[in-house]
């Protein structure tokens, strides 16, 4: 039976997790960083508790080269396993844009699931996590953002950018998610 909810962990690699990555380090205060391990492990447990898909998306090296001016690293290349690492059967997409739905990797991997509604987690929420809602819903799916997942430069521009997304996406904490989750489900 196909699974109709995917956990997307978004650009969720040590060059955004940790104060001395690359994108890490524009964040302010760092402490934030710590803040959200903890929920994003939650989160990643209760997905793969619930059966969920979980699909893991990081830039391609060509966004990277593209966005940087660099050539991709090996901490860009895979997700930080401060957070967690792909399980079995968990694909890892490749993105060509801010959005996770640019390239077209994400879609093909939740269509073959079955995907009907995303739930969202990553850095930074006003770039990553905001470009894939918006794809999200513009293509037909229920979207979720939790908010206690994702980290943006600072935390108003956070706060700013879930307010914004309100209007249009579930906007919950992991455990506020998972608990109604679980109570709803037959």
């Amino acid at each position: 039976m196909a699974r109709s909810r995917a956990l997307l962990m978004l650009d969720l690699s040590s060059q955004t997790t940790r104060p001395d990555g690359s994108f890490g380090q524009l964040i302010s205060p760092p402490s934030v960083l710590d803040d959200v391990v903890e929920p994003l492990r939650h989160a990643l447990a209760a997905a793969r508790s619930a059966a969920d898909t979980v699909v893991w998306v990081l830039p391609s090296p060509d966004f990277i080269r593209l966005m940087s001016g660099r050539d991709a690293a090996e901490r860009d290349a895979s997700p930080d396993p401060l957070i967690g690492v792909p399980g079995p059967g968990e694909p890892l997409a490749l993105k060509d844009g801010i959005g996770a739905f640019a390239g077209g990797q994400l879609q093909a991997e939740l269509e073959r699931a079955g995907v009907e509604e995303i739930v969202l987690v990553g850095i930074a929420t006003q770039y990553v996590v905001r470009a894939t809602a918006e794809e999200g819903l513009a293509l037909g799916y229920r979207v979720s953002v939790l908010e206690d997942c994702c980290v943006d430069l600072t935390p108003q521009v956070h706060a700013q950018t879930i307010d914004a997304l309100r209007s249009s996406c579930r906007v919950a904490t992991s455990a506020e998610f998972w608990t109604y989750t679980a109570a709803s489900e037959p």
